[in-house]
């Protein structure tokens, strides 16, 4: 039997959409389209590790209205971190005490959807409202203090370590919508090859994501579909901008490149550290063996949610400096 209008409200439907907040699914495919799963523990890039409001699933038939009540608190909360519709999303009201038990199926001529609903919050899961959210500046730096840039010494690279107090920490911090970002900065403007990676590195600010890698600001490089969830044990090119200068400078690189150390997966998550390294290759042209002044730097963020979710905290340590 059915979740539809006229059919007995069966334990097996209702644990279809409702999911446990307080357990992991184990997968990717249980985790999907269940409410509780989507707010609490989930697996892989879903779940919010939110425990309140909680919900588990039903073990007995005659699914009783309280059980509808804490779906329906689930579903309007999903929804309203994410800015996702509440149009299929059932009121409060439509399952307060006296009210007639119905199945809430546009199928059945019925206002409300709860699976068309479940399946926009499901989708929707990685969006947010950065109105939500805390950017936490400049928590790790490293800036070049000597001269680079000679025949002998092309390139610098820094490097910045990222830990979460667990996998599953981490899982959360992105599936909410939080970003480590990187800041790039050269501020000398002394000479010609100076001006090249000062406008090189103008405004840079990059964000690496749950699924992604991108430039929230700046004119230079390429960002890619490669993030958290795409990590290996192995440097990958999250960000290339190579040949990001111009006229004799032209051939100028960065790069970023991330790793993840410790990688368990066993909620489907992508390590608990990861190593994000920054690297500089000044390939000019020029005849005359001229260097890039000291003050290029690096500095590392994050933004986390703050309002509507409780997230934890990321630390970031400047373990290699240029």
């Amino acid at each position: 039997m059915t979740y539809a209008q006229n059919n007995t409200i069966l334990a097996s439907d209702s644990n279809l959409i409702r999911g446990e907040t307080g357990s992991f699914a184990g997968s990717v495919a249980f985790a999907t389209n269940k409410a509780g799963f989507l707010w609490g523990k989930g697996f892989g890039d879903r779940g919010y590790g939110q425990v309140s409001p909680s919900t588990s699933n039903v073990a007995v038939e005659n699914v009783i209205g309280g059980e509808w009540r804490e779906l329906q608190s689930i579903l309007t909360s999903l929804a309203s971190w994410q800015g996702s519709s509440t149009a299929n999303i059932p009121p409060a009201s439509a399952f307060a005490i006296g009210q007639p038990i119905s199945a809430h199926r546009t199928a059945d001529g019925n206002a409300y959807d709860l699976a068309s609903a479940l399946a926009l919050l499901d989708s929707s899961r990685l969006n947010h409202n950065f109105a939500n959210f805390t950017l936490n500046s400049n928590v790790a730096s490293s800036t070049r203090n000597a001269a680079w840039g000679s025949p002998g010494e092309p390139g610098i690279a820094a490097e910045f370590t990222c830990n979460f107090a667990s996998e599953d920490d981490a899982r959360y911090f992105f599936n909410s919508g939080g970003q480590i970002r990187l800041t790039l900065n050269h501020p000398n403007t002394s000479t010609s090859q100076d001006v090249a990676w000062y406008y090189a590195l103008l405004n840079m600010n990059i964000a690496f994501q749950a699924h992604s890698t991108s430039a929230l600001s700046g004119s230079t490089g390429t960002g890619s579909s490669l993030g958290y969830y795409e990590l290996t044990s192995g440097y990958q090119r999250v960000y290339d901008a190579s040949n990001s200068s111009s006229g004799v400078y032209s051939q100028n690189d960065y790069y970023l490149d991330v790793k993840s150390n410790n990688i368990v997966g066993t909620n489907g998550g992508r390590g608990s550290q990861l190593v994000f390294r920054i690297t500089m290759v000044d390939e000019h042209l020029n005849a005359f063996a001229d260097n890039v002044n000291a003050g290029t730097s690096a500095a590392m963020s994050y933004i986390k949610a703050s309002s509507g979710l409780s997230i934890n905290n990321v630390s970031i340590a400047n373990t290699l400096s240029f």
